[in-house]
Protein backbone atom coordinates (compact mmCIF):
# COMPACT_ATOMS: atom_id res chain seq x y z
CA UNK A 1 0.00 0.00 0.00
CA UNK A 2 2.71 2.49 0.95
CA UNK A 3 4.62 2.04 -2.30
CA UNK A 4 1.54 2.70 -4.42
CA UNK A 5 0.58 6.10 -2.95
CA UNK A 6 3.70 8.06 -3.91
CA UNK A 7 3.20 7.00 -7.54
CA UNK A 8 -0.47 7.99 -7.47
CA UNK A 9 0.38 11.39 -6.02
CA UNK A 10 2.92 12.17 -8.75
CA UNK A 11 0.24 12.32 -11.44
CA UNK A 12 -2.01 14.51 -9.25
CA UNK A 13 -5.06 12.28 -9.46
CA UNK A 14 -5.10 11.57 -5.74
CA UNK A 15 -4.06 14.94 -4.34
CA UNK A 16 -6.94 14.67 -1.86
CA UNK A 17 -4.67 12.27 0.04
CA UNK A 18 -2.27 15.13 0.76
CA UNK A 19 -4.94 16.85 2.83
CA UNK A 20 -5.30 13.94 5.24
CA UNK A 21 -3.54 14.31 8.55
CA UNK A 22 -0.64 11.98 9.20
CA UNK A 23 -1.73 8.70 10.77
CA UNK A 24 -5.43 9.33 10.12
CA UNK A 25 -5.72 6.17 8.00
CA UNK A 26 -4.80 2.89 9.59
CA UNK A 27 -6.64 0.36 7.43
CA UNK A 28 -7.89 -0.35 3.93
CA UNK A 29 -11.44 0.10 5.24
CA UNK A 30 -10.65 3.64 6.35
CA UNK A 31 -9.04 4.56 3.03
CA UNK A 32 -12.04 3.09 1.23
CA UNK A 33 -14.38 5.23 3.36
CA UNK A 34 -12.33 8.41 2.82
CA UNK A 35 -12.09 7.72 -0.92
CA UNK A 36 -15.87 7.33 -1.22
CA UNK A 37 -16.48 10.44 0.91
CA UNK A 38 -14.13 12.48 -1.28
CA UNK A 39 -15.60 11.52 -4.64
CA UNK A 40 -19.27 11.04 -3.69
CA UNK A 41 -20.17 14.61 -4.59
CA UNK A 42 -18.73 14.36 -8.10
CA UNK A 43 -20.83 11.34 -9.02
CA UNK A 44 -24.11 11.76 -10.85
CA UNK A 45 -27.00 10.38 -8.88
CA UNK A 46 -30.49 9.49 -9.91
CA UNK A 47 -33.00 12.24 -9.12
CA UNK A 48 -35.25 11.61 -6.12
CA UNK A 49 -38.71 12.83 -5.15
CA UNK A 50 -37.09 15.42 -2.86
CA UNK A 51 -35.63 17.08 -5.96
CA UNK A 52 -39.17 18.05 -6.97
CA UNK A 53 -39.46 20.11 -3.80
CA UNK A 54 -36.56 22.26 -5.05
CA UNK A 55 -38.36 23.23 -8.27
CA UNK A 56 -39.97 26.58 -7.51
CA UNK A 57 -41.61 29.02 -9.90
CA UNK A 58 -39.34 32.05 -10.14
CA UNK A 59 -40.56 35.63 -10.00
CA UNK A 60 -41.55 36.66 -13.51
CA UNK A 61 -41.48 33.07 -14.79
CA UNK A 62 -44.58 32.05 -16.72
CA UNK A 63 -46.62 29.11 -15.55
CA UNK A 64 -45.79 27.37 -18.82
CA UNK A 65 -42.02 27.61 -18.18
CA UNK A 66 -42.46 26.44 -14.59
CA UNK A 67 -44.46 23.41 -15.74
CA UNK A 68 -41.73 22.59 -18.27
CA UNK A 69 -38.98 22.75 -15.63
CA UNK A 70 -41.05 20.78 -13.13
CA UNK A 71 -41.88 18.12 -15.73
CA UNK A 72 -38.23 17.78 -16.78
CA UNK A 73 -37.33 16.85 -13.20
CA UNK A 74 -40.47 14.77 -12.67
CA UNK A 75 -39.85 12.58 -15.72
CA UNK A 76 -36.38 11.64 -14.44
CA UNK A 77 -37.79 10.24 -11.20
CA UNK A 78 -38.94 6.65 -11.50
CA UNK A 79 -42.00 5.61 -9.53
CA UNK A 80 -42.79 9.01 -8.00
CA UNK A 81 -46.10 8.84 -6.16
CA UNK A 82 -48.88 11.15 -7.32
CA UNK A 83 -49.26 12.61 -3.81
CA UNK A 84 -45.59 13.65 -3.78
CA UNK A 85 -45.84 15.16 -7.27
CA UNK A 86 -49.00 17.12 -6.43
CA UNK A 87 -47.54 18.31 -3.12
CA UNK A 88 -44.27 19.47 -4.69
CA UNK A 89 -46.05 21.23 -7.56
CA UNK A 90 -48.48 22.96 -5.18
CA UNK A 91 -45.63 24.14 -2.95
CA UNK A 92 -43.56 25.40 -5.88
CA UNK A 93 -46.11 27.22 -8.01
CA UNK A 94 -46.60 31.00 -7.56
CA UNK A 95 -49.15 31.68 -10.27
CA UNK A 96 -52.20 33.12 -8.49
CA UNK A 97 -54.79 31.58 -10.82
CA UNK A 98 -53.12 28.18 -10.55
CA UNK A 99 -53.05 28.46 -6.75
CA UNK A 100 -56.77 29.31 -6.80
CA UNK A 101 -57.56 26.30 -8.99
CA UNK A 102 -55.53 23.99 -6.78
CA UNK A 103 -57.43 25.26 -3.74
CA UNK A 104 -60.80 24.74 -5.45
CA UNK A 105 -59.78 21.29 -6.72
CA UNK A 106 -58.41 20.10 -3.38
CA UNK A 107 -59.51 16.52 -4.08
CA UNK A 108 -57.07 15.95 -6.96
CA UNK A 109 -56.33 12.22 -7.08
CA UNK A 110 -53.69 12.00 -9.76
CA UNK A 111 -50.78 13.94 -11.17
CA UNK A 112 -52.43 13.65 -14.59
CA UNK A 113 -55.49 15.56 -13.31
CA UNK A 114 -53.22 18.20 -11.84
CA UNK A 115 -51.24 18.62 -15.08
CA UNK A 116 -54.49 18.87 -17.07
CA UNK A 117 -55.65 21.61 -14.72
CA UNK A 118 -52.25 23.32 -15.01
CA UNK A 119 -52.47 23.23 -18.82
CA UNK A 120 -55.87 24.96 -18.68
CA UNK A 121 -54.39 27.64 -16.43
CA UNK A 122 -51.45 27.98 -18.82
CA UNK A 123 -53.78 28.65 -21.75
CA UNK A 124 -55.62 31.26 -19.68
CA UNK A 125 -52.31 32.87 -18.72
CA UNK A 126 -51.22 32.99 -22.36
CA UNK A 127 -54.52 34.69 -23.23
CA UNK A 128 -54.02 37.30 -20.51
CA UNK A 129 -50.44 37.93 -21.64
CA UNK A 130 -51.46 38.31 -25.27
CA UNK A 131 -53.96 41.01 -24.27
CA UNK A 132 -51.22 42.94 -22.52
CA UNK A 133 -49.06 42.82 -25.64
CA UNK A 134 -51.65 44.48 -27.91
CA UNK A 135 -50.08 47.87 -28.75
CA UNK A 136 -53.18 49.42 -30.33
CA UNK A 137 -55.50 48.63 -27.43
CA UNK A 138 -56.47 51.37 -25.00
CA UNK A 139 -54.90 50.73 -21.55
CA UNK A 140 -58.31 51.12 -19.89
CA UNK A 141 -59.79 48.64 -22.36
CA UNK A 142 -57.02 46.14 -21.50
CA UNK A 143 -57.78 46.47 -17.79
CA UNK A 144 -61.47 45.87 -18.41
CA UNK A 145 -60.77 42.76 -20.48
CA UNK A 146 -58.38 41.37 -17.86
CA UNK A 147 -61.00 41.73 -15.12
CA UNK A 148 -63.46 39.49 -17.00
Amino acid sequence: MASWFPMALKDGTHSWLLHLSEGSITSWGEIHERFIDNFQGTRDRAPAVNDLQCVKQQLGETLHKYIQRFTNVHLKIPKALDEAIISAFTDGVRDVKMKEELTIQEDLCSALEMFNLANKCTRAEEGRLSLLELPEADPEDKKAKLKR
